[in-house]
């Protein structure tokens, strides 16, 4: 092989692992607003669906959204806002140790089409990692990162979805919010 061919190989060689490590540093579940994309379900979820059992740890799901038109509309528009409410009851014989909610896909009603991804934090007395003990009930509240604004243009009443990360144990693990209508305040 001669010389300059040598260097060209070696150029196309990094060029090729350059190109490649260039492509990873985006991730298909990491959007613009750097909140990841939670998947949505194989089964659309309906109204009643708002209990999940996962490795005998029963949680009830409830959410609120809407859109902030008070007192006045902000130049970037009504914001969106949500509450995220998860009872746990722990009917397991061990401790769910760590939880936390970090982030939420909201989708359209009976559909994979999402509107917006969201960072989750903690609401209220929820902690960012809480413990709940064999047999123990607790309630957690998470709402949306309010630095974070979102403002769409949807109409009111119209219904969505969530799925819901969530982490326990060292594991992650997926929830899904029946469906709710997003309010409007004035």
């Amino acid at each position: 092989m001669r010389f300059s061919n040598f260097f060209f190989f070696i150029f196309l060689v990094l060029c090729s692992v350059f190109l490649l490590l260039g492509g990873c540093q985006k991730s298909t579940l990491i959007p613009e607003d750097n909140a990841a994309q939670v998947p949505p379900p194989l089964t659309f979820p309906q109204e009643k669906d708002s209990v999940m059992v996962i490795d005998d740890v029963k949680f009830t799901i409830s959410t609120y959204f809407w859109q902030d038109f008070m007192p006045v509309i902000p130049p970037d528009g009504p914001p969106f806002y949500l509450n995220l409410r998860i009872e746990i009851q722990n009917n397991s014989q061990k401790a769910v140790k760590d939880f936390s909610a970090f982030t939420i896909t909201l989708y359209h009603l009976d559909t994979q089409e999402i509107l917006h991804g969201f960072r989750l934090i903690p609401a209220l007395n929820t902690k960012p990692e809480e413990t709940i003990l064999p047999q123990e009930r607790k309630t957690l509240t998470y709402t949306n990162d309010r630095e974070e604004i979102f403002s769409p243009q949807i109409e009111q009443g119209i219904k969505l979805y969530g799925r819901i990360m969530v982490k326990w144990n060292g594991k992650e693990h997926l929830l899904t919010s029946p469906p709710q209508e997003v309010t409007f305040t004035y």
